[in-house]
């Protein structure tokens, strides 16, 4: 079956190099910083100057994995955990408890229906919601006096269609609306035969505001519904011969991003892990999210210069996430040797090639988030200082039904079955937990200017943190569900409890100094206490009882004049007991997969500078340059009947070295040309650090033309030095320590975007 465009607007390729050569124009970027509107939002989005709380300079909406949400900003820890990913907040508050399995971006989307956005800096994050990391804040559109209506379209040379709008506007006295939709349709960057679209998202959103007092005090009610299919994590993998080298080479006629290495039905066969029994489904079906949100958001301006704001948030959803992951390939001559027989799936014709065995992870949870933030903020003097509670409350239902299966390895494989049996190890990867978690906490943020030379940022937050869970303890065997025996050993699969009550302190200080008018000295320092989290327990794992410290330090210079800025600083970053779940193979070839959960510590030294220049009129410039040292620490395990270190590894997927060049020239005030480079440099592609993966560019590029004031057009182009090649870890060789036999391997991983052109429209009415 052939992917089904919308046809609505569907565009043949000449006719999209025809509208190329007509508008002659460019099309927004997926950029956001801390000077400039992102390209991609410009009716859209107003970019508030960068303050104590936000990060400049930070291209966060350009993302190489896909064009759905927000890139990840390296600080030298591991993303696998569900709190260390980029935290997305609108209203002050975070989309989502969790990340996983309900990412944000399936209801959360750089759209008209945000009025602006901005990068957090990680000082800020850990105060306002106890998380590591940079946060992306934005704040919904409100309706003002006057009408406004935005219209935005995007369309890319892979069929791509992405329609945005927005409507607001005054009701009656003092009282006004916003109302908007998002449809994302987008088929990815080849033809999946098994469903319409790798992306297929609807939003709809609505707000009232009401404004009283003599507009000092205003309140608002805000209602959103999205129901989202993303396959972003079947389609982002596929084979490839690893050179040995760091480099790889593409497998002949599955050239990478542009070649389906899924089986083409579509369809799987899974237990359920809370009942025991066979059940079927699609792609589709179990990728499927739905989620209800609602917020109040309410606002007081006091006449003594006081400042109120009280907002809370509400969300249900019913999240589905797929992990699709490559567990290795068996080349053709054991194959051929093997005492297993494996046939096309349906027929019993015998097969003899290549063999990708695949670990199929099926995630289904019931969320409800309920989050609070409170605050009073005021300037006194020479303090400008903020007092706040927030309570954040999350109950999720969660079960993953997992599965293994064979296939082919070519593009638009068939299924195999091993045996006769299409499917196998029902659940031995299955996830189980049932409980809620919550944190009360009191912040208190204070911007002292000391001296005319001496500025002290500093902030502290104490949180109580409340978590309760029921969860399966026992060791997984093929076909477990919870209340079943394990024929091996006699253990009953029963739910246990586990409860506990922390406290979480975190805090953080900022010291700018000036020497001179120009230039200075800062030093920073955040310490973070992260708990266990309800996440921590779906495996089989006891329970994990010890905290996390993040303890992150930085001392630099500055420079900054009306043409040219510099920051350097030296930073060291820690965390402890770092908790995450491996699925790891056996590096004997048994095709074995064990899911094993590890707490370790991982500590990063590093040196930053950030550039931003103007050498000549209506250019300029932004230039970031990171090194730094990612290591583990503490990180043994067992797998296999064997024990594995891997004490001060540099950490999976992490560079040494990290750069960012951004230029951009202004024809005229609304004609610019800009793009972005960035290159990472070599990343460990397993545990062991036998196997990595050289560096590499990543590239995007554009113009922008803002015809007129409510017309604007563009032309972003992704990976415009068109290259291809794997990144991050490659799946199936976790404990490979032995590089020498892995020169020209078989083996899968995942890859980054292809070359991609994208057209917008946008229209202000």
């Amino acid at each position: 079956m052939k992917n089904k465009r919308n046809p609505i607007c569907k565009l043949s390729v000449a006719s999209y190099i025809i509208i190329l050569t007509l508008f002659m124009s460019p099309a927004y970027a997926q950029v956001v910083d801390s000077q400039k509107l992102s390209p991609k939002d410009s009716l859209l989005l107003k970019q508030a100057p960068a303050s104590k709380k936000e990060e400049a300079n930070r291209n966060v909406m350009l993302n190489a994995e896909n064009n759905a949400g927000p890139r990840f900003i390296q600080i030298g820890i591991p993303t696998g955990s569900a709190v260390d990913v980029p935290t997305i907040l609108e209203n002050d508050m975070p989309a989502v408890y969790y990340f996983f399995p309900r990412n944000p971006n399936t209801f959360w989307r750089a759209g008209s229906g945000l009025s602006n956005i901005g990068v957090l800096k990680i000082s800020e994050v850990a105060i306002t919601t106890g998380r590591v990391g940079y946060g992306v804040n934005s704040y919904t559109r409100k309706g003002d006096d006057n009408f406004t209506g935005i219209l935005n379209t995007g369309m890319n040379h892979f069929g791509m269609q992405r329609y945005d709008m927005n409507l607001s506007g005054k009701l009656g006295k003092d009282l006004y609306y916003s109302a908007g939709t998002y449809h994302m349709f987008d088929p990815g960057s080849f033809d999946v035969p098994y469903a319409d679209y790798v992306d297929r998202t609807s939003i709809y959103q609505g707000m009232l505001t009401k404004y009283f007092n003599n507009r000092k005090g205003e309140v608002s009610l805000m209602y959103r519904y999205a129901d989202a299919h993303s396959l972003t994590n079947v389609v982002g993998n596929s084979p490839f011969i690893y050179n040995g080298d760091g480099s790889i080479t593409e497998l002949e006629g599955m050239p990478l991003g542009t070649t389906n290495a899924f089986p083409i039905d579509g369809n799987l066969t899974y237990r359920d892990i809370l009942t025991g029994e066979e059940k079927n489904t699609s792609l589709k079906d179990a990728a499927k999210t739905k989620v209800n949100q609602a917020m109040f958001l309410y606002s007081y301006k006091y006449d003594s210069g006081l400042n109120l704001k009280v907002n809370a948030m509400y969300s249900n959803s019913d999240a589905g996430f797929i992990v699709a992951s490559p567990t290795g390939i068996i080349p053709s001559a054991t194959i051929q040797n093997s005492a297993n027989r494996y046939t096309i799936t349906g027929t019993d014709q015998a097969y003899t090639g290549n063999v990708l065995n695949r670990l199929m992870i099926l995630n289904r949870a019931n969320i409800n988030d309920a989050f609070m933030i409170a605050q009073v903020s005021k300037r006194s003097g020479n303090h400008n200082w903020r007092l706040g509670i927030n309570e954040m409350y999350s109950h999720v239902d969660h079960h993953a039904n997992s599965l293994q299966y064979s296939q082919e390895v070519k593009a638009d494989p068939q299924r195999l079955d091993r045996d006769g049996v299409p499917f196998r190890n029902f659940n031995t990867n299955g996830e189980y937990y049932k409980g809620s978690e919550s944190k009360t906490a009191l912040f208190f943020t204070d911007d002292w200017d000391i001296t005319d030379r001496l500025n002290l940022y500093y902030g502290a937050r104490v949180e109580l943190m409340n978590l309760n869970v029921d969860y399966m303890p026992h060791a997984r065997f093929d076909g477990v569900s919870v209340g079943a025996t394990n024929p091996n050993t006699g253990e009953v699969s029963s739910i246990e409890n586990y409860k506990t009550t922390r406290i979480n302190p975190i805090g953080t200080a900022a010291l700018v100094y000036k020497l001179a008018k120009k230039y200075g000295i800062t030093a920073e320092f955040t310490y973070n206490v992260q708990n266990p989290t309800l996440v921590n327990y779906a495996g089989s794992q006891v329970p994990i009882t010890k905290n996390s410290v993040v303890p992150l330090g930085r001392v630099g210079v500055y420079y900054t004049s009306d043409n040219f800025s510099l920051v350097s600083a030296f930073s060291v970053i820690k965390k402890t007991n770092y908790f995450t779940r491996f699925n790891l193979t056996d590096p004997s070839g048994s095709g074995q997969v064990q899911t094993i959960g590890n707490a370790y510590d991982v500590q990063t030294m590093g040196w930053t500078t950030d550039i931003v220049a103007k050498p000549f009129k209506n250019f300029n410039l932004h230039f970031l340059f990171t090194y730094q040292e990612p290591k583990y620490k503490n990180f043994n395990v067992s797998a296999f009947g064997s024990d594995y270190s891997f004490n001060d590894k540099i950490v999976t997927s992490q560079s040494k070295i990290l750069m960012e060049i951004d230029p951009s020239y202004n024809f005229t005030k609304d004609l610019r040309i800009w793009s972005s480079f960035r290159y990472f440099g070599k990343q460990t592609a397993n545990l062991s650090n036998a196997l990595y993966f050289n560096g590499r560019w990543e590239t995007f590029g554009g113009l922008n033309w803002n015809v007129n004031k409510k017309f604007n057009l563009g032309l972003t182009v992704v990976n415009f030095l068109n290259q291809t090649g794997a990144r991050g870890t490659i799946s199936g060789a976790e404990l490979i320590t032995d590089a020498s036999n892995y020169q020209d391997y078989l083996m899968a991983g995942s890859y980054i975007r292809p070359f991609t052109t994208e057209l917008s429209v946008g229209i202000k009415f």
